[in-house]
């Protein structure tokens, strides 16, 4: 099979795969929050997709093979979810860890691109499951409830699971990067932002789905989702045409400066609207979008998707958005809103600083 073929229905198989993923990601904070009132849903929802990613960190041996495990893991867990049994989730976030290190790794073993255009593609194809992943779970949950969500969300991710055993097997050493021996100040920079990107993530994922939910019921966590993933889908596309895109600090900063932007206008007044929140996706997509792929690309060089120190960053941010959680108050929207803009900035420094002299 050709390689375009291959990473073609490696990107179809991802799509599928990543639809219903997004789904249990974009409503799990709320699913908590309605299933745990005493408790902060945002938290809990943060805490337990930073689960993943120490699966992701232990992830090692054949990525293809990773993948297949992964979803059928996936599909165990959300099948235990639907029969209500709360620690389902855990199982939900060990499978996710296991797929996200191996369809990372893939991309760097399947793609003959240059790595950020195949990173671009990657990230257009998850965020068109992210768009799906809001539909579903709007529809889905509004219908069948929560249970039917997840009972729906088993089944394709089986189904996923037996479509993934047809992608050729890719040897370890194709699909891991030999690491470019940078300097100390630049590998500290790299993660710094690896680190503030899920930082942000994490708050969409949770705290802003909240706060949609509870201010903007036209929307709802769901439509949220949705939004996201269009608006990431639509940029990816755009920045995937784009050649001689390599990664590089300047294009970080500049991602994370649109960021920094979506959270300055979130925080401008007392009470969300629809306009104000479209904006605001538009703008941290953007972000996001740029960040992204260049993040990923300048990983794969720096260390490869594989290796502990990206996956331990992203967990890193993930429990730093579980942590902030708990303090979240209405009473303190503008100041913890800016307090994220902030930090966005302040990583966009780092990346100018500690990147300045990427190759």
């Amino acid at each position: 099979m050709s390689s375009i073929r291959l990473f073609s229905g490696f990107l179809a198989i991802s799509i599928v795969a990543s639809v219903f993923q997004a789904a249990w990601i974009i409503s799990l904070a709320v699913f908590l929050a309605e299933r745990f009132p005493l408790l902060s849903g945002g938290a809990i929802a943060s805490g337990a997709i930073a689960f993943s990613y120490v699966t992701s960190i232990l992830a090692r041996g054949n990525a293809r093979r990773g993948l297949t495990w992964g979803l059928q893991i996936i599909a165990l867990g959300m099948a235990a979810l639907s029969k209500g049994i709360w620690w389902g989730c855990l199982i939900v976030a060990a499978g996710l860890g296991l797929v996200r290190a191996s369809q990372l790794s893939l991309v760097a073993g399947l793609s003959t691109l240059e790595p950020s255009r195949a990173f671009s593609l990657y990230n257009a194809a998850i965020n068109l499951a992210y768009l799906m992943g809001g539909i579903a779970a709007y529809g889905i949950s509004s219908r069948l409830g929560w249970n039917g969500l997840w009972l729906v969300s088993a089944i394709v991710s089986g189904i996923a699971s037996l479509a993934s055993l047809f992608i050729n097997p890719v040897p370890r050493s194709e699909t891991n990067r030999t690491p470019a021996k940078w300097q100390p100040l630049a590998v500290v920079a790299l993660l710094v932002v690896v680190t503030a990107y899920f930082f942000v993530a994490a708050q969409y994922q949770t705290v802003l789905a909240i706060l949609v939910e509870q201010e903007c019921p036209r929307i709802r966590s769901g439509g949220l989702g949705a939004a996201h993933g269009l608006g990431v889908l639509v940029f990816s596309l755009l920045q995937s045409a784009v050649r001689g895109n390599k990664g590089n600090a300047r294009a970080l900063a500049v991602g994370l400066l649109f960021v920094a932007g979506s959270f300055v206008l979130l925080a401008a007044t007392a009470r969300l609207d629809s306009l104000q929140v479209f904006v605001s996706v538009g703008l941290v997509s953007v972000g996001e979008t740029v960040v992204g792929a260049n993040m990923q690309a300048l990983g794969s060089r720096l260390a490869g998707l594989g290796r502990s120190a990206y996956w331990l960053a992203a967990l890193v941010g993930y429990l730093l958005s579980g942590a902030a959680s708990l303090v979240w108050q209405p009473a303190l929207r503008q100041a913890y809103l800016l307090t994220i803009a902030g930090l966005c900035l302040l990583s966009g420094a780092v990346a100018l600083l500690g990147l300045k002299r990427d190759r």
